[in-house]
């Protein structure tokens, strides 16, 4: 039997077509009929994508500035047609008839160091050397002078010690500090590495390092009550060997042997010792609460002549025949004349000006100015071109900002030195208004976390969990956190646990937001918090180092921002700025950047210049080294091994 196959009649609009049509037409139905079912498998799969990556672990957010603005330059050198000052983190480049900036040369990221506080020449060589306070000592080249670079550094972690000052003498570089005194020579190069291979072997050496012992240990412990910062001075060669002052004292630094008296000692250079007839010239200050005998000294260590002047001086120079004394609110200038018993310094003239801290000559009637309030330049007598004592070409720049307050849009700062107003996270003007009444900081904050109170000393936070715990049996082990913030090194209790900046300076106050405690200090602002709500350490009640940074200060006072996680900060000495707290995604990825994530790693590293990495070997006696892509952000910071140093 053969069985034949019929067509099925048609019905509807397809059985007017023609076949071919009508097969056509059912065809883009069945299509069309797919497409939405994957259309829609489709939708339900990206959102499931995107809840999946809502819900899925992130890294910590990172602290961040977002903003800065103003600072203090504490140093200026001129060589030529150029001057050199320093300015918060950076060395500034200007020219000395106009007083155009003509580079600005950032030394370390800002937000990881401490303020450019001292700068000296190394004479006879196209060099400078530069101290961040607390940070690093770098070496910068100016064999191009309108462009300088830095060409090798060395940082707490290479020197044992916070660097304060440094020297040339004797030819070599001497680095001064919380510690004592130890020779660029002796430092160790850098730790570096080109992989993260290689970065285990080299941390295990920078682990096994132990620093140069520094000179004059001893005598800073006995003298200066524990609380050495800022009080060792810079190393100069005399008849009496190399000696250095230690508080109101000057000690020969191999010996420990007292040479004499002063504050401070520093060398007048030969040009300058030649035009007032004499060799081996020294500057001191001899200073006191009241004020600070200031004068000239000989290779001998003893006073040639001197005289009183009120308030703080913060630099002594012989230019052109005169000593300048720099002080807070003047500074104070004496003509040198040569007399029958040698050297003597005539009466003062009194050259007012707020906030100075230091002055060089570019003749002998135009100097630079710089300090708190800025930097200009400063013309002494009348000539063709204007008026004598008259400061011009000036720039003001917001510094000494002891008293604040804020409505969370603007804040209103300053001192002495005048009153700013900041639009937070804009501009800056210089206002005539008067000081702000200060706002109170607070010394005691609460969250969910518990509560932490800052002590009587100020030194220390004590912060007790909002949940009970047992006692611990030991004590906790120091830690630092990318930015440098040191976990608590006391013993934890069920009272407590005592958390210390590792700086080891003041604190200044405490605040609790966004799930967080944010505590500012002499050196910058530590942010404690918790991730992802976790209870990172029971005995802080959830609490870990999250973010830090280093600023130069003190820190006076830190406003939260209407909205967000945001903070606002004033600082004494290093202006005004904005932190928040941004997703590691966010953070730029260009090159050519200073501080980034070279190894995707989670922390910050910093990348060197070409010029770091050939100068890399500028002295020291570690045996590996690497040309780096990146070093530790640990190596910005304090020394490990130095526990809440």
């Amino acid at each position: 039997m053969t069985l034949k196959q019929h067509p099925r009649p048609s019905t509807g609009a397809a059985s007017s077509l023609p076949r071919g049509l009508a097969a056509r037409a059912i065809l883009t139905g069945i299509l069309s009929l797919a497409s939405i079912q994957v259309a829609c498998t489709t939708e339900s799969s990206y959102a499931d994508e995107q809840a999946a990556k809502r819900n899925a672990p992130k890294p910590p957010p990172v602290l961040v500035i977002k903003h800065h603005i103003g600072g203090t330059h504490h140093r200026v050198i001129v060589r030529g047609e150029y001057a050199y000052a320093t300015f918060s983190n950076s060395l500034l480049t200007a020219s000395t008839t106009t007083s155009t900036v003509l580079n600005s040369l950032e030394l370390l990221p800002f937000g990881t160091s401490g303020g450019a506080v001292d700068l000296v020449e190394v004479p006879g060589s196209p060099e400078l050397v530069a101290v961040l306070g607390g940070t690093a000592v770098l070496r910068i080249s100016l064999a191009n002078p309108e462009l300088p670079e830095v060409t090798a550094t060395r940082r707490t972690q290479e020197i044992g010690f916070a660097p304060r000052a440094v020297s040339v003498a004797g030819g070599e570089i001497w680095i001064s500090g919380d510690e004592g005194i130890v020779p660029w020579s002796k430092v160790a190069r850098p730790f570096l590495w080109t992989n993260a291979e290689e970065a285990t072997a080299v941390m295990k050496e920078r682990d096994a390092y132990v620093p140069p012992a520094p000179f004059l240990a001893g005598v800073i412990a006995e003298t200066t009550g524990g609380n050495p910062r800022e009080l060792v001075g810079p190393v100069v060669a005399t008849d009496a060997g190399m000696v250095a002052s230690v508080g109101r004292r000057v000690y020969e630094i191999t010996s420990g042997r007292f040479v004499g008296a002063a504050s401070r000692i520093d060398p007048v250079s030969i040009d300058e010792a030649q035009r007032v007839g004499e060799s081996g010239l020294f500057t001191f200050i001899l200073q006191s609460d009241a004020g600070a005998q200031v004068g000239l000294m000989g290779r001998d260590v003893r006073e040639i002549d001197s005289r009183a002047v009120p308030g703080t001086v913060r630099r002594v120079k012989l230019l052109y025949g005169t000593v300048f004394a720099v002080t807070d609110t003047d500074i104070v200038a004496f003509s040198v004349s040569r007399g029958p018993e040698g050297l003597t310094l005539g009466e003062p003239t009194f050259i007012a000006v707020k906030g100075a801290r230091d002055i060089a000559a570019i003749t002998d009637n135009d100097y630079a100015v710089v300090g708190s309030f800025g930097r200009a330049l400063y013309r002494w007598r009348a000539d063709g071109r204007g008026e004598a004592d008259t400061f011009h070409k000036a720039r003001r720049e917001p510094s000494r900002l002891t008293y604040a307050s804020t409505d969370r849009r603007r804040i209103l700062a300053g001192g002495d030195e005048g009153s700013w107003l900041y639009t937070i996270g804009d501009d800056v003007a210089l206002v005539n208004q008067p000081l702000p009444m200060e706002v109170g900081t607070r010394d005691s904050v609460a969250g969910g976390w518990g509560r932490a109170t800052v002590s009587a000393d100020r030194k220390s936070v004590l912060i007790t969990s909002s949940t009970a715990r047992p006692a611990a049996t030991s004590e906790a082990k120091p830690e630092a956190d990318a930015g440098g913030a040191a976990s608590p090194t006391t013993p934890s209790t069920a009272a407590g646990l005592t958390w210390r900046p590792n700086t080891g300076g003041s604190i200044h106050g405490v605040e609790s937001f966004d799930g967080k405690l944010w505590i500012w200090h002499e050196d910058g602002i530590d942010v404690l918090g918790t991730v992802g709500g976790v209870a990172m350490d029971p005995d802080l009640g959830g609490l870990r180092a999250v973010g830090a940074m280093r600023i130069e200060g003190p820190v006076k006072y830190l406003f939260p921002q209407r909205v967000g996680g945001a903070a606002a900060y004033v600082s004494e000495f290093g202006g005004f700025g904005v932190l928040d707290f941004i997703d590691r995604d966010a953070l730029p990825s260009t090159g050519g950047q200073r501080l980034t994530d070279v190894n995707a790693d989670g922390t910050s590293d910093v990348e060197l210049t070409k010029a770091e990495i050939d100068g890399a070997t500028l002295g020291g006696e570690l045996s590996r080294i690497h040309v780096p892509t990146g070093r530790d952000r640990d190596d910005l910071d304090m020394p490990k091994s130095g526990g809440s140093r």
